[in-house]
């Protein structure tokens, strides 16, 4: 991770020297590396810099707004997170995806009954064009907050599902965008969140959406073998089975 830190760190000079003014590059790089980065912080901390820069030089552009967003909710820094957000919105008031972020930092605040309306407001949005797999994740997080835990794990089986089918279309390096390792990481934790401490076997190999999370992990770590805490989720997901 160190030394992918520094590779990083030189990169982003290079660009600073060699496209001062380009905020899509920044950008570009930026959501790469933050979804293939397993959560190491000097990683993304790089990255986080660079979608500082994309947001610099074109502060009213509510994506790069709503990528700031998420280097802040993926470095736990909540409040940065928030406020990018907002801002997101500010620029572009139906971003989906800075709706999603916004939502899902009220659920990590503890702000349940604002999370569980803006959920509603959002479910009826879509109704016409179907559920997301952010929004079943969103949802799937609150129920385990309210400790509806096998409410959540069966929204969590749905959000891995729905992610599966939408990023098998992608190519080049958006496939590693849409690979989205970060996303099924953070569903796979939520969900280890919600087993019994109790139960091993084929206790738990029987509820809903464990052995489609199983299979899920297994085929992100061979797409991206060095996510050291997906191998870490793998190993004790595999031990609890």
């Amino acid at each position: 991770p160190n030394a992918a830190a520094a590779r990083l760190e030189e990169l982003a000079e290079t660009v600073t020297h060699t496209e001062p003014r380009n905020a899509p590059l920044c950008h570009r790089i930026a959501q790469l590396v933050r979804c293939v980065a397993g959560q190491h912080v000097a990683v993304l901390q790089q990255a986080c810099g660079l979608a500082e820069r994309a947001c610099s030089l074109a502060p009213q552009n509510s994506m790069y707004q709503t990528e700031l967003g998420n280097q802040a909710l993926a470095l736990g820094d909540r409040e940065m997170a928030s406020q990018a957000y907002a801002r997101a919105l500010t620029w572009d008031e139906v971003n989906v995806a800075a709706a999603y972020g916004a939502i899902r930092c009220d659920i990590e605040a503890g702000r349940v009954e604002e999370a569980q309306k803006a959920l509603e407001f959002q479910g009826e949005v879509l109704r016409s064009v179907g559920r997301t797999a952010q929004l079943a994740f969103l949802s799937g997080m609150l129920r385990r907050v309210q400790a509806q835990n096998n409410e959540a794990r069966i929204l969590f089986q749905e959000a891995l599902k729905l992610h599966t089918e939408t990023s098998r279309t992608n190519l080049g390096l958006d496939a590693y965008v849409a690979l989205g390792a970060d996303f099924v990481l953070d569903v796979a934790m939520e969900y280890v969140r919600t087993l019994p401490s109790d139960l091993t076997g084929t206790e738990v190999t029987s509820l809903a959406g464990f052995e489609d999370l199983k299979n899920a992990l297994r085929s992100l770590l061979n797409k991206v073998p060095g996510l050291v805490n997906g191998q870490f989720l793998s190993a004790k997901i595999s031990f609890l089975s």
